[in-house]
């Protein structure tokens, strides 16, 4: 609750409740779902869809390694009109089912219905990455920092008690911490059990 900043996630609902936060949804996660649907409905659009995801991803990756802070208005222009059509053309495909007179709630969508309006109704959020250099296409980093806890708990059947598992979560994010700025974690663990 008191995160401030941008928060990449894979849109579980919950999230949202979140409104001190700007929402990007990973990119990781999209591609498989599109690949999904690519593979079990051989329909063009969730190829296509993948296509301009990854071709969004290579064109930000070129442009910061070329120093900008950017991408060109007709770069992003043209990336997003791919980004529309393609959905509005799964869109066609999949229109709204209407709710069958007598009965309650909303009518049930089709799976890819429902991700092609997530990708219509948060098309912002997708293409964050795209707009803000400091935002990560995905959040695979932050998923790899969280797995080896995941890891321990199925292995291991858990930790025997609550300081336990605090002290290894502490070590990992030492751990983590040096390894991503470039400093042996020995070292660290060594000055600190000293």
């Amino acid at each position: 609750p008191v995160f401030k900043g941008v928060a990449v996630h894979d849109h579980w609902k919950p999230y949202f409740r979140f409104d001190t936060v700007v929402h990007s949804l990973c990119g990781a996660h999209l591609l498989r779902e599109l690949n999904y649907f690519d593979e079990t409905l051989k329909h063009q659009w969730p190829a296509q869809l993948k296509q301009v995801l990854i071709d969004a991803k290579t064109a930000v990756a070129q442009a910061q390694q070329a120093g900008q802070t950017a991408l060109s208005p007709e770069q992003s222009t043209a990336l997003e009109q791919r980004y529309d059509h393609w959905l509005n053309h799964g869109l066609l495909i999949f229109p709204e089912q209407l709710k069958p007179q007598g009965k309650k709630g909303k009518a049930k969508q089709e799976p890819a219905r429902n991700l092609l309006c997530r990708l219509r109704d948060f098309k912002d959020s997708v293409l964050l990455f795209m707009q803000r250099f400091d935002v990560p296409f995905d959040n695979n980093l932050a998923e790899r920092a969280v797995r080896p806890v995941k890891v321990k708990l199925k292995v291991a059947g858990g930790f025997r008690a609550v300081g336990g598992a605090e002290a290894f979560c502490v070590i990992r994010s030492i751990w983590e911490t040096d390894k991503l700025q470039g400093r042996n974690p020995f070292d660290t663990l060594r000055a600190a059990f000293a």
